[in-house]
């Protein structure tokens, strides 16, 4: 559905590749695939990302180790394997996606905000390593957001989100861009 959306908005060509990145092979299938149809990633945007609520030795840790999975390895394999190739090329960007939760400790989110604190780290250190060349490694950092990330993660108690103080994610892919 979205593929066809974009494909009428933008007038481009859409592939859609639907994987579970929280499989560790996963980010190569990925890649594999693209490469195999000849496919350059100009842009690269990492946006996956799950939470989870509750106090840690409480709640599913194989959910957090999930989280871990989703938004650290996953975006670490991703970044590797397409960076590699733009710095080849010397072009190409990357967009991840942190969060304003990676700037502090999270009581009740505690595997999540770790996870985003790592985005931000990462992201920051390797804008640093290309800095001197074509390639623009950039890290977003919205706050709450207008997706279904809060009820998936059980977080829809959350007093930002009673505030109205939530973006639109448009406004944050435009911010990110």
């Amino acid at each position: 559905e979205l593929a066809t959306e974009l494909s009428l908005y933008r007038d481009i060509s859409v592939t859609v590749i639907a994987k579970d990145l929280t499989q560790a092979s996963a980010p190569q299938e990925i890649y594999d695939e693209l490469k195999a149809r000849n496919i350059v990633v100009d842009v690269l945007v990492n946006d996956a990302g799950i939470g989870q609520r509750g106090i840690f030795h409480e709640t599913d840790l194989q959910k957090s180790i999930g989280i871990i999975r989703l938004n650290v390895e996953a975006l670490t394999s991703l970044t590797g394997l397409f960076l590699k190739d733009m710095i080849a090329r010397n072009s190409g960007k990357i967009l991840n996606v942190g969060s304003a939760a990676g700037f502090e400790p999270g009581p009740l989110a505690a595997v999540y905000h770790a996870s985003k604190a790592y985005v931000i780290s990462f992201s920051e250190a390797l804008a640093q390593e290309v800095k001197d060349t074509n390639v623009q490694i950039t890290v977003v950092c919205p706050g709450p957001t207008d997706t279904d990330f809060f009820r998936k993660a059980g977080m829809t108690d959350l007093n930002a989100l009673k505030k109205n103080e939530v973006m639109e994610p448009q406004d944050v892919a435009n911010i990110g861009y």
